[in-house]
């Protein structure tokens, strides 16, 4: 069994964007998320960190992922756009209590 959600509607985080976020579970605790980023007007390093909490129907917490970090990103006209991901792991027993995935993230 596996869920697969467009978990992460647009967010941004000063000049930091990402879109196209899918988070998979999967029954036997594995995870994958990916994405696109792109930053607006640095040149300088802007990294994008991303999380998620894992929680149930009452909202209560279940898990929470370690922070990823995505490439290093540049700006420019237009901004290039950096595809990546990530896999991670969860303890399965908790697979079905899953209500809803919460996104962490910054840059």
């Amino acid at each position: 069994m596996e869920h697969e959600s467009n978990c992460c509607a647009l967010p941004y985080k000063g000049d930091c964007h990402h879109v196209e976020g899918v988070l998979v579970l999967q029954a036997d605790g594995k995870a994958h998320f990916s994405c696109v980023t792109w930053t607006d007007s640095t040149h300088t390093r802007d990294y994008w960190h991303v999380g998620f909490e894992f929680v149930d129907h009452s909202g209560v917490s279940l898990f929470h992922s370690p922070m990823h970090v995505g490439p290093r990103m540049d700006d420019g006209h237009p901004s290039p756009r950096y595809r990546w991901d990530f896999d991670f792991t969860f303890d399965p027993a908790i697979f079905n209590q899953v209500a809803e995935a919460r996104q962490t993230f910054s840059c």
